[in-house]
């Protein structure tokens, strides 16, 4: 099924100084990519704060985070932290909410439990709370209706970041789109099959972790530790239907934790970095758009760490952009 109109997105990732990120984010925005996604992890520079600064170097790109979640943040903060990115960017925002990255989680002493309920109920509640209705927020200790004391009725798309078909459904039911979080070709065949009956208006988007550099060696390295940390954060279940053990996944998480850089490029293997990223020549990145705009994907988001060189990866990204878009319209 073959989308008649596609949109791309750049995910930035904020561990460097901030001035380089906005630096990245004035380059999307002229490159002509229609979203920036900007990470979240405990351990890089606060998203929320990120994205409002952006605001202030971009002009008509679209900024959101990608992907938040409601153990780390409450609903009602995430909720207040959208609208207020909304009036500061003049309504350019966007909103990616999913389970969360589980070994960021574990390391914080968060236990993602029932992921799918808690997703759920946290996209009911902003969802509520952003169109100036009450949110029931609900806990074992008190019960208690909710509202936002500022402008009402916000009209903010939420995506739903996920990986599996339970996820993917109440993302359906709920939300304005979702985000599958794969960069395996099967994967992505196998998720696009489950959207395919989805209302016009939904974004059917493909959030791959992506590194592109004319030296393929180069963009493996630099695509490891980005693919081992959705890796470790992943279902037993799925990792035993790629043959990856247990004890593999154990092993690359605590190298994860230790940052142990030079012991994981040794230990990875392309089974599993294949996996869970992509890397390639600028021409393999486009082979692969082109099989996910005909799987029929409407958003594409290029996440990081796109390639060892970052600018010129972004540079070339924006060249098939516009010849996919281009073959789109003819």
């Amino acid at each position: 099924m073959r989308v008649n109109k596609v949109s791309f997105g750049v995910e930035l990732v904020p561990r460097e100084p901030l001035w380089r990120t906005c630096i990245m984010a004035n380059l999307c925005d002229k490159l002509g990519f229609d979203n920036i996604w900007v990470s979240d992890h405990f351990f890089n520079r606060n998203v929320f704060i990120t994205l409002s600064t952006l605001t202030s170097y971009t002009k008509r790109i679209k900024l959101g985070p990608a992907i938040v979640n409601p153990y780390l943040y409450h609903p009602v903060t995430i909720a207040q932290s959208i609208a207020t990115l909304h009036e500061a960017s003049k309504g350019r925002s966007t909103l990616g909410i999913g389970a969360g990255d589980k070994t960021s989680l574990n390391r914080l002493c968060i236990e993602r439990e029932k992921p799918v309920k808690t997703v759920r109920e946290a996209v009911i509640n902003i969802r509520r709370l952003l169109e100036g209705d009450a949110a029931q927020i609900e806990d074992r200790r008190c019960s208690n209706s909710i509202r936002l004391d500022f402008r009402r009725n916000y009209k903010i798309p939420i995506y739903v970041g996920a990986q599996g078909p339970l996820m993917i459904k109440m993302a359906k039911e709920l939300a304005d789109g979702v985000l599958i979080n794969w960069s395996n070709i099967t994967k992505l065949r196998e998720c696009a099959s489950l959207i395919a009956d989805t209302r016009d208006y939904f974004t059917r988007g493909a959030h791959l972790i992506v590194s592109i550099h004319d030296d393929v060696d180069k963009a493996r390295k630099t695509a490891i530790p980005f693919a081992a940390y959705i890796m470790a954060g992943t279902d037993e279940k799925v990792l035993n239907s790629f043959k990856i053990s247990e004890e593999e996944r154990s092993i690359v998480q605590h190298l994860l934790v230790a940052a142990n850089w030079q012991k994981l490029y040794a230990v990875s293997r392309d089974e599993w970095i294949k996996t869970f990223s992509f890397y390639g020549t600028k021409k393999d990145l486009e082979e692969l758009v082109r099989s996910l705009v005909d799987m029929g994907y409407s958003h594409i988001v290029f996440g990081g760490p796109l390639g060892p060189r970052v600018y010129s990866a972004l540079k070339d990204m924006a060249k098939i952009v516009k010849n996919v878009k281009r073959e789109i319209e003819e």
